[in-house]
């Protein structure tokens, strides 16, 4: 943990942990919410704003997933699926509603997609049954209300650097569509 590298880094430094007053809250408020509620079905996309499909020399790359190529990625694995599951899209408070509506009337026709209109994340949370994203912060509080969660960032270069051990990281579209085949048959 944190705590236990910075007393190794710092041994003549008195060390004190801060609880995360922000993710206890949520997590409080998402047990009150889960207790009024029967366990989500949804898969919850969250949006963040990655940027262009470039690598570290500015040069198109084809083995980046943005952030539209993540959200095509999910919906095409969940189309697939034998059972109708819905997805409901979170987005980043700094993007436009808007940012996906190509790739949703894509898919809209073939299964239900939905645009969070939720401002606390807990409302989302209580709705689903897996959560899906790139590197969001928000993948933390997903597996602090005990969400199977997959990171999907599918670069060699920048892997997911969130710091939990029970997030699920993948790299590849096959590797997406196991887990989500794996979360949603359960």
């Amino acid at each position: 943990t944190a705590f236990k590298m910075a007393e190794r880094l710092f041994p003549n430094i008195r060390i004190k942990q801060i609880p995360n007053y922000y993710l206890s809250d949520i997590v409080r408020e998402y047990g009150t919410l889960k207790r009024k509620e029967s366990e989500g079905r949804s898969i919850l996309f969250l949006s963040e704003p990655v940027g262009r499909a470039t690598n570290t020399s500015g040069i198109k790359s084809a083995h980046h997933v943005s952030e539209f190529r993540a959200l095509r990625d999910t919906l095409s694995i969940v189309c697939a699926l034998k059972k109708s599951i819905p997805v409901i899209i979170r987005f980043h408070p700094s993007e436009k509603k808007s940012k996906y509506d190509g790739i949703i009337e894509r898919y809209s026709t073939k299964m239900k997609i939905t645009k969070s209109a939720n401002r606390k994340i807990v409302d989302d949370m209580a709705k689903a049954k897996l959560v899906i994203g790139m590197t969001s912060m928000s993948l933390i509080v997903s597996l602090a209300c005990n969400k199977k969660t997959i990171s999907y960032y599918a670069t060699a270069n920048k892997p997911c650097m969130l710091p939990a051990k029970n997030l699920i990281r993948v790299k590849t579209y096959s590797a997406l569509r196991s887990g989500i085949r794996t979360f949603v048959s359960r």
